[in-house]
Formats: C-alpha cells, sequence, structure tokens
C-alpha cells in the first residue's frame, strides 16, 4: 500500500502532465529491484506509472484523474481531451486561472486573488475565510460553459475517482483483497491508513497472519496491528537511499 506526497514538480517537455519526482519513486524503486510484486496506492493522479512502474503492476485504489465517465451513458473519454474543450469553450476564465485577474473588464477585480495555475493544471484560487471563493468581476457561473458528453449530450461527467464517502469500484476491490491474499507480506509506504478502503486490506494481511512492515512520517491508524513487524517513521527518500545502499 503506498501513498505519495501530491506535491509536484513542472511537467517535463514533451511531457503530457506532472511526473514524479525521484524522491517519490521509492515503490517503483521497489518493484524495479523485485522486492515487491504490485503496488497498491490511493493516490489518483498517475505518479506510480509517471515514475515508470507497469501498468499492470499498479493497482489504483481510488480511481484514477486521467479519465471522465458519463454518469447518464457510461463513455468514457480522456481527462485531457475534456480540458481541452474546457478551455475552448471558457476563454475568459481560462485566462483568470492562468493569469489572474485584472481590475477592469470582463476579468475585473476579485478578492481575494487567483493564484495563478498548479502544475496540474487547475486553477489555484484563494478562498474567502468562509472557504468559498468569490467569482471575478464580469464573470458569471451562468455564462460558464460545461462540456456535455458526446455520446448522449448528458452535462452528469465525472472523473474517475472515489470521492470521500463514495464506494470502491467492486472489480477494484476484488483485485485489491486478491493481492493481499496472494501475498507473503504487506509494505506500507507513506500513508496514515485513514481510510478504511487502505486501512481494511492492512487488518486482512493481519488477520490471515501475514507480517506487516510500515515506514511512514507519523502515525498510522494500522499501528496496533499484531502482525506489524516493523514500524518506521524514516521519510520515503531515506528509504530508498538505504535500499540502494545495501544492494549496491
Amino acid at each position: 500500500l503506498v501513498r505519495l506526497s501530491p506535491s509536484h514538480q513542472a511537467p517535463a517537455k514533451g511531457a503530457a502532465g506532472p511526473v514524479a519526482p525521484p524522491r517519490r519513486r521509492c515503490g517503483h524503486e521497489l518493484l524495479r529491484r523485485g522486492l515487491v510484486n504490485h503496488i497498491i496506492t490511493q493516490n489518483v493522479d498517475g505518479l506510480h506509472l509517471r515514475a515508470g512502474s507497469p501498468r499492470d503492476t499498479v493497482l489504483e485504489l481510488h480511481g484514477t484523474l486521467r479519465s471522465v465517465t458519463c454518469q447518464n451513458c457510461g463513455t468514457t473519454t480522456e481527462r485531457q481531451a475534456l480540458q481541452h474543450r474546457l478551455e475552448a469553450d471558457n476563454g475568459d476564465w481560462l485566462h483568470v486561472a492562468r493569469t489572474g485577474p485584472t481590475e477592469d473588464g470582463a476579468k475585473g477585480k476579485v478578492w481575494p486573488p487567483s493564484k495563478g495555475a498548479r502544475p496540474d493544471g487547475d486553477a489555484d484560487v484563494a478562498s474567502r475565510p468562509d472557504g468559498d471563493t468569490d467569482v471575478p468581476v464580469g464573470l458569471s457561473y451562468a455564462d460558464f460553459n460545461m462540456p456535455l458528453c458526446e455520446h448522449c449530450g448528458s452535462d452528469l461527467l465525472k472523473p474517475d475517482v472515489v470521492f470521500f464517502g463514495g464506494s470502491l469500484d467492486k472489480a477494484v476491490r476484488h483485485a485489491s483483497l486478491d493481492l493481499v491474499e496472494n501475498a507473503d507480506r504487506l509494505l506500507v509506504l507513506g500513508t496514515s491508513l485513514a481510510t478504511y478502503s487502505a486501512f481494511g486490506l492492512a487488518r486482512r494481511a493481519s488477520d490471515q497472519g501475514k507480517e506487516i512492515f510500515i515506514c511512514t512520517d507519523g502515525d498510522t491508524r494500522a499501528d496496533p496491528l499484531p502482525a506489524v513487524a516493523l514500524k518506521t517513521q524514516q521519510r520515503l527518500g531515506q528509504l530508498l537511499t538505504e535500499v540502494r545502499q545495501i544492494l549496491a
């Protein structure tokens, strides 16, 4: 079970999205060296695949942001294709997201100001103390053009991720249980296992008497399990450095 930090570097030249920084490639490095057979990740941003892990060795427990599915007809499209349609149909909104508001015109003053775009392409908009975000003067949600499903015309489009309070995809859940069932032991990296979907896998491994090794910076929900054979609060970059030194 691996959860990496959501921080990204800027995309490399020619890359289609964020890349996994070297210090975040611990799971892939262990996989490449044959120390683990599969990765079950809570990440939805594809960092493990960016690091080079083969797709058939990575199970994305909470889905992926790479695709969007119509909740009406079930048609799935690439998230990047939807992004292009969003940008093409909402030029004023895109300008504000990328550059911040100006004092005049359709991109009028807004408080608090936009911070521009994040490395993942989403707008990094500052929030008010109550948690809401002001809309720039001259822009209205009524003017925002939401892309429709190209198959059925519905506006019920959802990223293929599990939102808080949602349920895991049944096929993914069964696959995760099978991986734990067939594993000799469980290595938990960089996660507190706060969500039950992840903690449940550790508890299942413990119930089956399989050793659990935990490396994360802080407490985890699995710490009290009797099968935890080792718990270290090293950072993953430090762990990867030591693994390389041992295997050198």
